[in-house]
C-alpha cells in the first residue's frame, strides 16, 4: 500500500471510530503548532476559533460581574449620604432658594422704582426681571425703548391719517374763494363790534 492508499482509505473510513482514536492519539501538540505555524489557511482558522471562545468568555464574564463592579464604583465615587448630610444638604437647598427669592425681590422693587421714574407699565416688570441687575436694566431699557418707538409710530400715523389741508387761495393777497380778502373779514368784524 502506497501513500496514495493510505490516504484514500483513511478518508473513506473517517467515520469509523477506531480510525477516530487512532488518529487523535496519534497528534501531537508540537505538530499541530508546527502545521498551524507552516499553513496560514489553518493558523487563520484556529485565531477565528480563540476570538469566538474569547468574545463567549468576556460576554459571560460582563453578565455575572459587570453589574457588581460598576454598583461597587458608584458607591465609592457617590457614596450614600448620611441622615446629617442629608439634612445639610435640604437646608442649603433652601438657603439657595431663599437667597433666590430675596435677589429677585430686591430686582423686582429696583424695577419698579424706574418704572415709576421713566412712567413705564409695571403690570408687566415681572417679565423683565433678569438673573442680576445689569441684566434687568438692560430688559427695563428694551422695553422704555420699544414702548417708545410704539407711541412715536401711532402718533406718526394718527398726524398723517388727519391732515388738515386748507383750500387753495386765488392770487389775491391771501384772499378767500369768495372773493374776500383775509382784511376784509377782519375789518367787517371789527365793524360789527
Amino acid at each position: 500500500m502506497n501513500w496514495e492508499e493510505v490516504k484514500k482509505w483513511l478518508e473513506e473510513n473517517s467515520n469509523d471510530e477506531n480510525v477516530r482514536t487512532f488518529i487523535a492519539g496519534n497528534i501531537k501538540t508540537e505538530e499541530v503548532k508546527k502545521l498551524a505555524d507552516d499553513n496560514k489557511d489553518l493558523s487563520k482558522w484556529l485565531e477565528g476559533e480563540k476570538d469566538k471562545h474569547s468574545l463567549k468568555a468576556l460576554e459571560t464574564w460582563k453578565e455575572n460581574n459587570l453589574d457588581k463592579l460598576v454598583d461597587e464604583k458608584v458607591k465609592e465615587l457617590y457614596p450614600d449620604e448620611t441622615e446629617g448630610q442629608k439634612e445639610m444638604r435640604k437646608l442649603q437647598e433652601k438657603i439657595s432658594q431663599m437667597e433666590g427669592e430675596k435677589t429677585r425681590e430686591t430686582l423686582r422693587n429696583k424695577a419698579l422704582t424706574i418704572a415709576g421714574e421713566k412712567d413705564l407699565p409695571t403690570s408687566i416688570l415681572d417679565h423683565f426681571i433678569g438673573k442680576d441687575e445689569e441684566t434687568t436694566l438692560k430688559n427695563l431699557e428694551t422695553l422704555e425703548s420699544a414702548l417708545k418707538d410704539g407711541v412715536q409710530k401711532g402718533v406718526d400715523a394718527r398726524l398723517k391719517g388727519s391732515s388738515y389741508t386748507p383750500p387753495g387761495g386765488d392770487d389775491n393777497e391771501g384772499g378767500s374763494n369768495d372773493g374776500n380778502s383775509f382784511l376784509d373779514v377782519i375789518k367787517d368784524e371789527q365793524v360789527k363790534r
